[in-house]
C-alpha cells in the first residue's frame, strides 16, 4: 500500500468514526455497539463510555460534529518491533457550535463550548480494516 492509499483509508475511517459518533449520539447514546465497527483501543473504550453516561443521564447530541478538513501530519507503513501495525496520524480541526448536548426535553445541558478545537487521530491498520485508535486534544482553538 502507498502512502496516499492509506491516508485516504484513514481519512474514510475517520470519517466513518464521525458519522457513527453523530448517529449514536444524536440517539442519546443507543447503538453504542456500532463503535466496534470502526474504532479500537482507547478510542473505541471512551466513545463507548461516553454513549452509556448520554444513555444514563438521558441527553443526547443536537446538532453534530462538523470538520473543517484534515491534516494527515505521518504515514507509517512499517510493520515490524517499534510499529506492529501500519498507522496514519492526523489532526482535524471541528466546529463545537454545530452541536450541543440536550436533555429529554431539548433543553441544552451545560455552557456550549465556544471553541473550535483542533485533535489529533491515529488511525491504525488492524487486519485491513482502518480503526481510529487515538485521539487527543491538541488545542482549543483550530490551529
Amino acid at each position: 500500500m502507498k502512502e496516499k492509499e492509506a491516508a485516504d483509508a484513514a481519512v474514510a475511517a475517520l470519517e466513518e468514526y464521525i458519522a457513527v459518533s453523530n448517529e449514536v449520539f444524536s440517539a442519546g447514546g443507543e447503538g453504542a455497539e456500532k463503535f466496534k465497527d470502526v474504532a479500537s483501543d482507547a478510542v473505541l473504550l471512551q466513545s463507548q463510555a461516553d454513549a452509556g453516561q448520554l444513555e444514563s443521564e438521558g441527553w443526547r447530541f443536537d446538532g453534530g460534529i462538523t470538520n473543517y478538513g484534515y491534516d494527515v501530519t505521518e504515514v507509517d507503513l512499517k510493520e515490524g518491533a517499534e510499529s506492529p501495525i501500519s498507522y496514519v496520524r492526523l489532526q482535524a480541526c471541528y466546529s463545537e457550535s454545530a452541536f450541543s448536548l440536550v436533555d429529554t426535553h431539548g433543553d441544552a445541558v451545560g455552557t456550549p463550548a465556544p471553541n473550535d478545537p483542533t485533535f489529533e487521530y491515529v488511525i491504525g491498520n488492524y487486519d485491513e480494516q482502518w480503526l481510529v485508535s487515538e485521539q487527543n486534544l491538541v488545542s482549543n482553538y483550530c490551529s
